[in-house]
């Protein structure tokens, strides 16, 4: 009997950790997180923007770069600049666009430069725009997402790469010139 009151005892003191580890972490996971959303709609978590975008473009396969920006402001489908189906670098794009840790849901009243259309086969995955080389319009958002500096830096150059037009005025200067420190 004895034996089995210690056993208990220590099966007992491992189940009450548990329990005390499981609570700080849904606090931290969920009551935490509403909070903050609650306080303040406008404010969202970057996993919100990061993990929804990673989603819906783990099938792209293709991506066409348009010379043109978000669907608000045309009728007609923009010229095409760059149609790119080599899967190593649409995944270099993707792992390459990381959002800033905290955003607002705020965005600019124009259209953005370049469009970028994401497809998985023939059908479309999302129509996003860059805007101010420095953020990601896509309608999933609530607004635009805000990229990192060093994300915003690399996808200016990797833009040029593939042909923007880098004096377009919704372009124009790399964004380390327009983005906050």
């Amino acid at each position: 009997m004895r034996k089995w009151c210690r056993n208990h005892k220590f099966v007992i003191g491992v189940g009450v950790a548990v329990l005390l580890i499981a609570s700080i972490l849904w606090y931290y996971r969920f009551a935490i997180r509403d909070q903050m959303e609650w306080d303040d709609p406008s404010v969202y978590n970057t996993w919100v923007y990061q993990g929804q975008f990673d989603w819906v473009l783990n099938s792209a396969d293709q991506m066409v770069i348009r010379d043109g920006g978000f669907n608000c402001c045309v009728t007609e489908q923009p010229a095409v600049i760059a149609d790119i189906r080599d899967p190593a670098k649409i995944a270099e794009l993707r792992a390459n666009l990381k959002f800033k840790s905290s955003q607002i849901a705020d965005a600019c009243m124009c259209c953005g430069y370049p469009r970028i259309d994401w497809y998985s086969g023939n059908r479309p995955l999302a129509l996003t725009a860059i805007q101010h080389a420095a953020a990601v319009r896509w309608r999933g958002f609530p607004g635009d997402a805000v990229l990192t500096n060093e994300s915003a830096a690399w996808l200016y150059g990797w833009m040029i790469q593939q042909g923007v037009n880098s004096s377009h005025q919704l372009y124009g200067n790399p964004p380390s010139v327009k983005l906050d420190p």
